[in-house]
């Protein structure tokens, strides 16, 4: 498996996340640097070897499955995507998602906790290992209360707004971006 943002360099290079997010910041300032830096950061220094990926077909569909089995890898020369996993892919059937489930925009999402996603998979592919003992007969209803979204009091909104779109994504729920956006200055206007 491959990632891009080559402009950043070698991953393995960066202690922590944030020191991450300064170099994407500064190599490709519009990108949204603190996603940016999560994702390639969960890419290089999350994922392990034993670890089971979906590549994503856009946001309507999966590619197949596999399970990671080479540690990170930076190819300066390969373009356009010099961060290599190496995976041993179990099972390269296409899969269409239910148009009740998009799947995130972000290239690379941890969807451990997606229980709708999980569940479309388990009944995709075979032999998914984690999958086996995943109850996906009963619909799983959880009302998103306020607290489950911890914001610190002063935050910017934009990042604020990309935290709670994260957070609504995580539990399997789709709305659009400008569904959220107008859900927040619906609340941001309106005394109550």
């Amino acid at each position: 498996g491959t990632i891009g943002w080559r402009e950043v360099g070698d991953l393995s290079m960066f202690p922590d996340v944030q020191s991450l997010a300064e170099r994407v910041s500064e190599a490709c300032p519009e990108s949204g640097p603190k996603k940016v830096a999560r994702m390639l950061w969960q890419f290089c220094a999350t994922m392990r070897p034993g670890d089971i990926v979906f590549a994503k077909r856009g946001r309507s569909g999966v590619y197949g499955w596999g399970i990671v089995i080479g540690d990170y890898e930076y190819h300066e020369q390969r373009t356009p995507h010099p961060y290599v996993r190496s995976i041993e892919w179990k099972n390269v059937e296409e899969v269409n998602m239910p148009t009740t489930l998009l799947l995130p925009m972000q290239t690379l999402t941890q969807m451990d906790t997606n229980h709708q996603f999980l569940c479309e998979m388990k009944s995709a592919y075979d032999a998914v290992p984690g999958l086996e003992d995943l109850d996906c007969d009963e619909e799983e209803i959880e009302v998103i209360e306020v607290e489950d979204v911890d914001l610190p009091p002063e935050t910017d909104l934009a990042e604020s707004t990309e935290r709670l779109i994260e957070a609504i994504e995580a539990k399997g729920y789709i709305f659009q971006p400008w569904q959220i956006a107008t859900y927040i200055t619906a609340l941001r206007t309106k005394p109550f």
